[in-house]
């Protein structure tokens, strides 16, 4: 079973309605920017990157550049293939408009979503659960004033704020690759936008019914306990594995859990991938085929330009010559696939 824990570790690399700001009244903001960063290896400009260009005939140049959705200041500094692809853009698209996730309107649909409409967290899982996630949020968090909110939380939400309060402790506060890839191109002038909707990010977010969560919630608070006594911090991994920019380190450790025949992991996974990725391909293809004249950047989650049904092989599909750029020796060859998880989607 993929646990509730990796789960929303996941979404790092693969939805930024994750990363959203947790509305004011969840969160003590003054209590976690006193968290210092963790700090981390000096890094000089990165060989390798995420990045595939895109051509056609008579089209512009484009370009896919996978992200990792956490304020980590080293995935900033950009190879020159990367510097360059941003630089002769004319258009600049994230996931989804950025400048929504801080709308205050997005912070009510956030609560309205993720909050239970009756009863409690503590009525889903068991009391050592609930007492053990208390001890996580309280002692290795020090944020012991949230736990009466998490109580109220669907188990979903719950996971997704575990490792939001994870990723603050790592990289304290701050603006997501994603969000200041955004910035930077609306200050050069540049076209910017999203390719999804937040409900459409939501909605696969929150796919799980809340026995279908709750059960793994279970099992995520079991090994973010573990992992606080072993010193093992996941976010931080999947960072190194990023900015190696290696597909099939990035493949293996995503899926590394995955169990095709429980039906649980089959529906989140659906949710968070295939589906969304025929939706970025389309989406992105229309864009490119609709003004061939300019040249795009799109800048989605690495997850999904990697396994079966990935961005890359769907634009192909589509009749887009799509090839990468900077990878590592052992990703040079073609985008890694998966062995198949479900029927593609095409």
């Amino acid at each position: 079973m993929l646990t509730r824990l990796l789960r929303p570790l996941l979404v790092a690399v693969a939805a930024l309605a994750a990363v959203f700001p947790l509305p004011a009244a969840w969160l003590p903001q003054d209590a976690a920017v006193k968290q210092e960063p963790a700090a981390k290896p000096k890094l000089e400009r990165p060989e390798h990157a995420f990045i595939w260009k895109i051509e056609k005939e008579g089209h512009k140049a484009s370009f896919l550049f996978g992200t990792m959705h956490v304020p980590d200041k080293r995935f900033l500094k950009f190879n020159d293939t990367v510097k360059k692809a941003f630089k002769e853009a004319d258009a600049v698209y994230t996931e989804v408009n950025m400048e929504l996730l801080t709308d205050p309107a997005t912070a009510t649909k956030i609560q309205n979503l993720g909050m239970l409409e009756s009863g409690s967290l503590e009525d889903l899982i068991p009391a050592e659960s609930m007492e053990k996630l208390g001890r996580i949020v309280g002692d290795h968090y020090g944020l012991g004033v949230m736990v009466p909110q998490l109580k109220k939380m669907r188990p979903f939400m719950a996971a997704m704020t575990m490792e939001q309060l994870a990723v603050m402790k790592e990289y304290g506060v701050g603006k997501a690759l994603d969000e200041q890839i955004w910035n930077a191109a609306k200050k050069a002038g540049k076209e910017v936008g999203g390719v999804e909707t937040l409900d459409e990010q939501f909605k696969a977010l929150s796919i799980l019914t809340d026995e279908e969560a709750a059960g793994e919630l279970v099992d995520s608070i079991d090994r973010a306990a573990e992992d606080i006594e072993k010193g093992r911090v996941r976010i931080a991994e999947l960072a190194e594995i990023y900015l190696s920019g290696n597909e099939a380190a990035m493949l293996k450790y995503a899926m590394e859990d995955f169990d095709p025949e429980d039906p649980i992991d089959v529906k989140f996974m659906k949710a968070l991938l295939d589906v969304r990725n025929v939706h970025m391909a389309d989406r992105s293809g229309k864009l490119m085929n609709e003004h061939p004249e300019k040249s795009y950047v799109f800048a989605f989650g690495a997850l999904h330009m990697v396994g079966d049904n990935n961005v890359v092989q769907l634009l192909r599909d589509r009749g887009f010559q799509v090839t990468r750029l900077t990878a590592p020796p052992q990703a040079k060859s073609k985008s890694v696939k998966a062995a198949p998880i479900f029927k593609p989607v095409r």
